[in-house]
């Protein structure tokens, strides 16, 4: 196969292995035109020069289409379609090849009004589509399994304090960086991961492990070929932070223990308070996180580091609430030990 920077599979004419849909290679030169050519009497000829450069995607673009037109039967589309797609994707990202597609290739359809290959592209754009949200949906799912997992083997009464470096996991997991970040991305957008700015560190929270019962309860698969059980294969060596102040977006200065459980205490007599101001899932979440602070600061040996991520979880839900309710029983020196 002819190595390109280019989007297609392309093959010469005189390549036995050429498939049916293959583009023509137009070699290392196209052309582009010719300059003005002068004949004199006497014979001479000035100009006509011929212009030529190498091919651009725009060229073969243009054998694109130019093949799309002459394929018979017009419903062999899709699967011209699905081989150059699968011959792109063996060293790129699907996403571009996708793109290129529906805003280059198709406008060009729109533009000559050929209703039918129109119909047909944008069907197959829709299955791609649909095709690579499932797997990427899946690749979550097996993902976030994989690091409750190793959350349990690392703190079997308490997984969901459990930080993540997310470069160190991506390593031992064999997951690129840039997959990596899309992943956790993905997944704090969800409400199942809750992660430090620039994505550095990241921890399962309690939405994500309800997620995760939810789905193994259902034996959830998006290709309905098998189930994936939450202690799958496991992954050891995973650099988790437990006890480095780097893994918390809200600092606490200076914690009191003594301190903390006063406001715990003050917290729960008002619990009835919060309830009325925050949605059913919301304060299921935020009794969990207070229940878990509260046997953090009842330990022989607090870990303070536990305490302030528990403590910023508690934060994002009584920024939900109205500053007039929450002043009415916390006063702000204390609520400064939320950030607040």
């Amino acid at each position: 196969m002819k190595q390109n920077n280019f989007i297609y599979s392309i093959k010469s004419t005189s390549n036995k292995s050429k498939h049916e849909f293959d583009l023509n290679d137009l070699g290392n030169s196209v052309y582009r035109g010719m300059s003005m050519a002068f004949v004199y009497g006497d014979g001479r000829v000035e100009g006509g020069d011929i212009w030529t450069s190498p091919p651009e995607q725009k060229d073969y673009d243009k054998e694109l289409q130019k093949t799309i037109l002459k394929l018979n039967p017009i419903y062999k589309i899709p699967d011209f379609l699905d081989y150059h797609y699968k011959h792109y994707c063996k060293t790129n990202k699907p996403a571009l090849f996708i793109s290129h597609i529906k805003y280059v290739i198709l406008d060009y359809f729109d533009q000559i009004n050929k209703k039918p290959i129109i119909e047909l592209i944008k069907n197959w754009i829709t299955k791609i589509e649909k095709m690579n949200l499932l797997e990427f949906e899946k690749q979550k799912y097996d993902f976030l399994c994989q690091a409750y997992e190793i959350a349990i083997k690392e703190d079997p009464e308490d997984p969901l304090s459990a930080w993540f470096n997310t470069q160190e996991l991506g390593k031992e997991m064999q997951i690129e960086i840039h997959k990596m970040e899309e992943l956790v991305i993905s997944l704090c957008d969800d409400g199942y991961l809750s992660s430090t700015l620039g994505l550095l560190e990241f921890h399962i929270t309690t939405e994500g492990y309800r997620y995760l019962l939810v789905k193994e309860k259902e034996k959830f698969s998006p290709n309905d070929s098998k189930s994936i059980s939450i202690s799958g294969n496991s992954i050891s060596n995973i650099n988790i932070q437990q006890d480095t102040t780097q893994s918390q977006q809200i600092i606490v200065p200076n914690i009191e223990i003594e301190e903390i459980k006063g406001v715990v205490e003050l917290v729960k007599s008002n619990i009835s308070i919060i309830q009325k101001h925050l949605p059913e899932e919301h304060f299921e979440d935020f009794e969990d996180e207070l229940r878990r602070l509260e046997k953090q600061i009842k330990k022989y040996q607090p870990d303070k580091s536990k305490i302030q991520r528990t403590m910023n979880e508690i934060a994002i839900y009584l920024k939900k609430i109205p500053s007039q309710v929450i002043t009415s029983f916390l006063s702000k020196s204390l609520l400064k030990l939320f950030g607040l």
